[in-house]
């Protein structure tokens, strides 16, 4: 308790600031499984150790998302891929950014796939076929892995709970991570061939094993860095909650002056991500407009990239 001629000479009314938004969405993952069997109920469940998985499903995959670095997973058993289908009893109650496919559903299914309506995240799929992986991601936020058939999509997890489990407080690329399995890509010319359909593989070397080669989805100009989806998605929502928080302590008359405070507010959180290399560069300008009651801002933040190869040339001397 603070003493009393220091209450009565300056009596402080305490205001509790609005809490900092979450950003536990951008690490949940839903895994779709084929269904144990036709009595399993299509109802997401949490998993955290494999009983629980093995209680819905006999694919055993999605546990490399927790080798990978995640405590959890939610899983959602299925008889066919029909993630839009009214069937599904709980969608609504659990918030995830990333959705993997079991490619035990078949390439044909994953061609077809239809995502639930007003899901802005994250999709990955596990194919050999090297057709369906060019054209998969070719849509905005989609990631194909090329597999060999039986190891059943277990890169492609544990791909995902490395970059999910958000290690050193920032995202990374995951660029050349060790993997459990190999996928059967162990020549130039097939990493070339993968490379160039932007598939998401791991390459198998003598001297280092099993290693991701490469790691990325689609976007507006092409493939791009897995960790830019993410990292823009987490930059908005922290943008956004920043606001709310000024906004709310300082209840501002929408003036140029307090227009120009709340873009240092928000700049700042942009030059986080700055400092810690996960954007080269960004900026956001706020002005405040004729109506009392909103300030226009508009953000500019390059695409993050990812150097994965370096091509050399090298000439030989006298």
């Amino acid at each position: 308790m603070n003493d009393v001629l220091l209450e009565y000479v300056m009596k402080v009314n305490r205001f509790t600031p609005i809490p900092s938004p979450s950003t536990q969405r951008l690490h949940n993952v839903l895994a779709v499984v084929k269904q144990k069997t036709a009595e399993t109920p299509k109802t997401i469940i949490k998993v955290t150790n494999a009983s629980e998985l093995a209680a819905i499903t006999d694919t055993t995959a999605p546990m490399s998302l927790i080798e990978g670095g995640l405590t959890s997973f939610f899983a959602l058993p299925m008889d066919a891929l029909t993630l839009d289908s009214a069937a599904i009893t709980n969608m609504s109650e659990f918030d995830y950014f990333t959705i993997l496919i079991d490619p035990a559903f078949g390439d044909e299914a994953l061609a077809g796939l239809t995502l639930p309506k007003g899901f802005d995240g994250v999709v990955g799929i596990s194919s050999s076929d090297d057709s369906l992986i060019k054209e998969f991601v070719k849509k905005e936020n989609h990631c194909a892995f090329y597999q060999a058939e039986e190891t059943a999509g277990n890169n492609m997890f544990k791909a995902f709970g490395s970059l999910l489990a958000y290690k050193k407080n920032k995202w990374t690329n995951q660029q050349y991570i060790a993997m459990d399995y190999n996928d059967g890509v162990s020549s130039l010319d097939t990493a070339d061939d993968l490379f160039e359909i932007r598939a998401s593989f791991v390459l198998s070397s003598p001297e280092y094993g099993n290693r991701l080669a490469f790691f990325v989805c689609g976007g507006n100009a092409g493939a791009v860095a897995i960790a830019a989806p993410y990292i823009y998605q987490e930059l908005i929502t922290k943008l956004q909650g920043s606001a709310l928080t000024w906004l709310n302590l300082n209840e501002p008359d929408y003036t140029t002056a307090e227009a120009a405070l709340l873009e240092n507010q928000l700049q700042k959180v942009i030059d986080k991500y700055i400092e810690s290399g996960q954007i080269s560069a960004g900026s956001i300008a706020v002005t405040a407009d004729q109506d009392n009651f909103v300030m226009s801002a508009a953000a500019n933040v390059p695409q993050p990239k990812a150097t994965w190869r370096i091509v050399s040339t090298m000439s030989e001397g006298e």
